[in-house]
């Protein structure tokens, strides 16, 4: 067992002691938790840069992190089961929630737990992370950033939690000559070397450009660090704490995680690690959520685990499921997967990569549901992040989190009694529910007040060097072809067909997208738009809107929710939605009416 000291830090009760229906009232443990790994185990094998890594007297390595357990405070009123979250940049929530917070999993008497796992969070005060050794490796590092808007000095990365703006790869040497600057085109991809002579280390952490950076631009720094950490030892942290928990009694474990935690959790079974050092399987079911059809920097060389959108390992095939799962069908203990996205992941490129290629669409894995969550953002209805730019359209807001909570208790039935799920629903060439982007655009195009973005992402085609494939990366990225983007195909009224469609927009007063585009320009940051249908076919004839009025679909109010409430039964015969949402989905339509 890697797993080699847990220390439990403190128990308190978890919301004042409130009783979570028969499971009763829960209590939150947190611990600091001690892995040794053996880099010469076969189970480590992928491990980027592990055999470098100092070791102990019996040979191992050795790394610390923390655990958080929310449990039932008796044990005996839990159902056995525990849901892992993986925390997204070291923060962590309770899944499967409604925005108001109704304790899905409590009420069901699921033990909750989140391991922290990338090496570059600040621990405490909050946040999930780990303690992993650095490596004498040579090399380089790029960063790359995006202003949001005119600046002088900008830093090498991101701030993270608790780090202040302190950068992750401080440079090395602030004068180092060979270090190199490339400005690139976000639409082309376009990259261009600027003179050395131009630009220059600001502090360790930052750079100065003369006449400034433009948020027009995508701008690459190529540089030495004094920091190389093993960064994939985040994976085994996650492998190894669950693999503990499945000796302590409880019967299945699930995983979820959504956008970076989903992109690491497809890492995690690209790399075959479901099963630990002693060939025992970790996870019964995965979800991974709104993580597109990418995987990230979690296991490279100077990896950074908050890259969303730079070029580089992040973007490496295989893209579907079937060569995600192969290395751990080689290895056994394939667990069932499933895989969910909003429209946005279609939007910004990706994500029908997991299932279309040369634009036909690719078999279904037996062992694996995928569904587009017709028109959802990336955000689910939550408010947008902080600092990022507005937008032009009105926002969507659209909660599609009780198709997620089916879709988690269908992944529960199939790994416990093995009853299938609904079958897949993403967009299909051959069904007419995929599409071009353009071919959309132009379509959408016709609705009168909506507008586009001017410049909208691709992925490429890209090459890290011979050494890509032990997560060694040679940089700058060459930059090849992009791929194709296919969207969800629209009905008459906007709306996405080819997914899960909530009846929202199966019975709508509105179109409501996965994109939406920012005051800058570009597609907007992971936030969708709303445009309500006129209300009578007078007001649209005179906008000049193709989509047919409200009038023109429904008789009155009543008419509408005898349609929505038929349309919400449907899909829990369907197995889409649970009997216990119906209400709260039916009450987010009529709001709608009100609007």
């Amino acid at each position: 067992m890697a797993l080699r000291e847990l220390v439990v830090r403190s128990v308190e009760p978890f919301a004042g002691g409130r009783a979570w229906d028969a499971a009763g009232p829960y209590e939150m443990v947190r611990c600091a938790v001690r892995y040794e790994v053996d880099p010469d185990d076969p189970a480590n094998a992928g491990i980027t840069d592990l055999r470098l890594a100092p070791r102990d007297a019996a040979g191992r390595v050795a790394f610390a992190g923390d655990l958080q357990l929310l449990r039932p405070q008796t044990a005996a009123a839990g159902n056995g089961g525990v849901v892992v979250e993986v925390p997204n940049r070291g923060g962590w929530r309770l899944p499967y929630e409604l925005p108001a917070g109704d304790g899905f999993l409590l009420r069901h008497g699921w033990t909750v737990a989140w391991c922290g796992w990338q090496w570059d969070i600040e621990r405490g005060g909050g946040q999930l992370g780990l303690t992993v050794p650095d490596v004498a490796a040579g090399g380089s590092v790029r960063v790359e950033f995006q202003p949001l808007e005119a600046c002088a000095e900008h830093p090498l990365d991101r701030d993270l939690p608790g780090r202040a703006g302190r950068a992750v790869y401080p440079a090395a040497d602030i004068a180092q000559p060979d270090a190199a600057m490339y400005v690139r085109e976000p639409a082309t991809g376009r990259r261009t070397l600027v003179r050395r002579e131009l630009w220059r280390f600001a502090t360790a952490g930052s750079v100065r450009l003369d006449g400034g950076f433009s948020p027009d631009w995508i701008y690459e720094v190529v540089y030495r660090t004094d920091r190389c950490p093993v960064v994939g030892l985040g994976l085994l942290a996650v492998r190894d704490a669950v693999a503990h928990l499945r000796t302590q009694g409880y019967d299945r474990l699930h995983v979820f995680g959504v956008s970076q935690s989903g992109r690491f959790l497809r890492q995690f079974l690209y790399h075959g690690l479901n099963l630990d050092e002693a060939g025992r399987q970790v996870f019964d079911g995965v979800h991974a959520h709104v993580a597109g059809a990418r995987r990230g920097e979690f296991n490279a060389r100077y990896g950074q685990a908050s890259v969303a959108h730079a070029p580089g390992f992040c973007d490496l095939p295989p893209f579907d499921a079937s060569g995600l799962l192969a290395e751990q069908r080689r290895r056994g203990g394939v667990p069932k997967v499933l895989l969910t996205n909003s429209a946005w992941e279609y939007w910004r490129g990706d994500a029908a990569l997991g299932h279309i290629a040369g634009g036909v669409d690719v078999a279904d894995d037996p062992d694996v549901r995928m569904y587009l969550l017709c028109g959802g953002d990336h955000l689910g209805g939550a408010p947008g992040l902080p600092g990022s730019p507005p937008v032009r359209n009105p926002c969507n807001d659209l909660v599609f989190a009780p198709l997620l909570r089916a879709a988690f208790v269908n992944l529960d039935r199939w790994t416990r009694q093995d009853v299938a799920p609904p079958s897949s629903r993403v967009p299909r060439v051959s069904e007419g529910t995929a599409a071009l982007r353009e071919a959309v655009w132009d379509a959408l195009g016709r609705v009168p007040g909506f507008e586009r973005p001017s410049v909208l992402p691709h992925l490429f085609e890209v090459g890290l060097g011979p050494e890509a494939g032990v997560g060694v990366g040679r940089y700058p990225v060459a930059l090849g072809a992009p791929y194709p983007v296919w969207v969800p195909a629209v009905d008459a009224g906007g709306n996405d067909v080819g997914g899960l469609r909530l009846p929202d927009l199966s019975v709508p007063v509105a179109t409501i997208t996965g994109w939406n585009a920012a005051t800058t320009g570009v597609l907007a940051m992971y936030r969708g738009s709303r445009m309500d249908l006129a209300r009578t076919r007078e007001q649209r004839l005179r906008a000049g809107d193709p989509r047919p009025s409200v009038e023109e679909r429904y008789r009155d109010r009543g008419d509408f929710e005898q349609r929505v409430r038929e349309a919400t039964n449907g899909l829990v015969a369907d197995r889409l939605l649970l009997a216990e949402d119906v209400e709260a989905v039916v009450a987010s339509c009529l709001r709608r009416w009100a609007i």
